[in-house]
């Protein structure tokens, strides 16, 4: 096979010139990338072989961020591959909801059955992709839809392709896209984010060099398709594309083969996800923390040499930069605070949440909280308990007692309460006047107050 540069095909998947050449005779163009990958778009309209699609993706970390254990340990998160499944060109079918960060770009004029490229979903709002599938061919977010599990169908609001993303005749740089969707996916047993791989060694090191991933998206029949590969260091990845006189960027590319020659990842997986096993590399700090067995999204299919050759991904570990600052600028807490009466707003993956006030609930902390229990937890020994218009519960003490919960006895004697000439006696909740030797009486103002004794 001879030629060079690279070009868009099969699905928006980019593949060596020469590959197009080959195919030509089959109804491809090979004069410029948009026109083969054009081509190929209108007889994936037919549900021909070519045009097949498929995605993946998915996001993690603490705190603003969906934990590893919530992404991990939801029922439907990422599992093991399942075994003993039929194989077939592309691979195999993986379980129904094994994999339910993938979502489905559709090109709506093309209906359910365009097959366009496929995306992960990283966030409550936001699905990875590559940035081929848009730039330079249709970046309007009217025209496309996403299918998130059997028939979760979402609107984008954004199209965000990376800004400094191009494509040469023997590169290509940033390959990567965030689409925003109109509303809040909501989540369940089918339909869930992936975690990212945060800060971990990037799986084409040479100490992760041949760790086992996954490459898998939707197929025509709408089921999962999963192929185990095996990473490359950058210097194998390249000798590889050698011969296409292609370039493959040691920071910005992951590259990923199968064992087998007649598997790797093929045509309609543009945008679609690599998915790595850091089970052996557990990882944690104040930021996050991964579980052993936890997979991760890796990278995202940008472009290869053809059906069961080696494929090259956008490396997401060069890229989190960029994916966090995408989301923090849609951050649902800024610049409006939705939270009510002083509530204060943390956002999420999920979306956002609000910490109420004291009084307050409900999701946005509008409702006055009415507890009429209160009284029962607090002990204000002589006094009694009330419930403030704040809903708060004090102790209301009588005028012999003090403190917060009127267990403090008022000293009464310090008034000076007595007659004059008499003495005082301060007692628990009171007090006791008495008239010194050589007088008589109450020794108190209001009575007969102390005289003096006649003998």
């Amino acid at each position: 096979m001879t030629g060079r540069g690279l070009c868009l095909a099969v699905g928006r998947e980019i593949v060596a010139i020469a590959y197009c050449k080959e195919k030509s005779s089959k109804g491809f163009k090979n004069k410029e990338t948009r026109e083969c990958s054009i081509k190929i778009l209108e007889r994936s309209k037919n549900k021909t072989d070519f045009g097949r699609s498929s995605s993946n993706t998915g996001f993690t970390a603490y705190g603003e961020y969906l934990s590893a254990h919530q992404c991990h340990h939801y029922p439907g998160a990422t599992k093991p591959e399942m075994l003993g499944l039929v194989h077939y060109m592309w691979g195999s079918y993986a379980e129904k909801t094994a994999h339910p960060h993938i979502s489905r770009i559709l090109y709506v004029w093309l209906g359910r059955d365009s097959n366009f490229c496929d995306g992960s979903i990283i966030h409550k709002r936001f699905i990875l992709t590559a940035a081929h599938c848009f730039v330079g061919w249709n970046e309007n977010p009217s025209s496309y839809q996403v299918l998130l599990g059997d028939n979760s169908v979402y609107s984008l609001e954004s199209i965000e392709c990376h800004e400094q993303y191009k494509i040469t005749g023997r590169q290509v740089l940033n390959d990567i896209c965030i689409l925003k969707t109109k509303k809040d996916i909501e989540f369940n047993r089918d339909v869930w984010p992936i975690c990212l791989p945060d800060n971990l060694p990037p799986p084409n090191s040479e100490e992760l060099a041949g760790m086992s991933c996954l490459v898998n998206g939707w197929s025509e029949n709408r089921f999962y398709e999963k192929i185990n590969v095996l990473t490359l260091t950058p210097e194998k990845c390249q000798e590889r594309y050698n011969k296409y006189n292609i370039l493959v960027d040691a920071d910005q590319h992951v590259c990923a083969v199968h064992e087998r020659k007649d598997q790797n990842a093929c045509y309609g997986k543009s945008g679609g996800p690599l998915i790595c096993d850091r089970r052996h590399h557990f990882y944690s700090s104040n930021h996050m923390a991964l579980k052993r067995n936890m997979k991760v999204l890796t990278g995202i299919q940008s472009f290869d040499d053809g059906c069961a050759k080696p494929g090259v991904f956008t490396n997401i570990n060069h890229f989190l930069p960029w994916i966090f600052k995408k989301i923090f600028e849609h951050d649902n807490c800024f610049p409006e605070n939705p939270c009510k009466n002083g509530g204060i707003c943390i956002d999420d993956f999920h979306g956002h949440k609000c910490e109420c006030q004291t009084g307050w609930i409900n999701e946005d902390c509008s409702l006055r909280e009415i507890v009429m229990n209160q009284c029962l937890e607090i002990n204000c020994h002589f006094g009694r308990c009330e419930v403030d218009f704040n809903y708060q519960a004090h102790c209301i003490c009588p005028p012999n007692w003090q403190g917060t919960f009127c267990a403090l006895d008022v000293n009464e004697c310090l008034d000076d309460p007595c007659a004059p000439g008499a003495g005082c006696v301060n007692n628990d909740g009171g007090y006791e006047c008495f008239c010194l030797f050589g007088y008589e009486g109450d020794g108190t103002k209001e009575g007969t107050g102390c005289k003096t004794k006649i003998l």
